[in-house]
């Protein structure tokens, strides 16, 4: 016999896992090496790994609107942000159906909004929707975080 509490257990992991969707990101680099003076660029690839459709929105503001990166160096040093921090009105406008397994990717150069010096590099990308941002059920909410990939900045 089932108890009230692990009932309410048993309906709570049930009600959550009706919302989980899976999705992937990842970060693909131009390349591995880049001069000091050139523009790293990067191309960020957002992938629904579920069986059915969601809404995902398709802003990409590095630190302000969904995707952030963390870029360390070998002694664990951050990149200083260095673009602009953006007043973004948040829309159910913003959202685009994501059919199951489908990908979208995104291009950034990775050196207008993060100040990086000569050295050998660590990045990450995170992306995150807050829960309640946008009034539609079938919008998406979570973060995911990337693979960590390697690159090197020389003179």
């Amino acid at each position: 016999m089932i108890g009230k509490k692990t009932f309410s257990c048993i309906l709570l992991v049930l009600l959550c896992s009706a919302r989980v969707m899976s999705f992937t990101i990842s970060v693909v680099l131009t390349k591995k090496s880049f001069s000091l003076d050139e523009c790293i660029e990067i191309k960020v690839e957002v992938k629904n790994d579920s069986n059915e459709y969601s809404l995902i929105p398709l802003v990409f503001i590095p630190e302000d609107y969904y995707i952030r990166f963390e870029i360390t160096d070998l002694t664990g040093g951050k990149a200083k942000f260095i673009g602009m921090e953006h007043d973004y009105i948040q829309s159910d406008i913003d959202l685009v159906n994501m059919p199951s397994m489908s990908t979208f990717s995104v291009p950034l150069k990775l050196s207008d909004y993060y100040k990086v010096d000569e050295g050998d590099f660590k990045l990450q990308a995170i992306y995150e929707i807050r829960e309640g941002v946008y009034d539609n059920s079938k919008a998406w909410f979570g973060e995911i975080s990337s693979d960590i990939v390697e690159f090197c900045v020389h003179k």
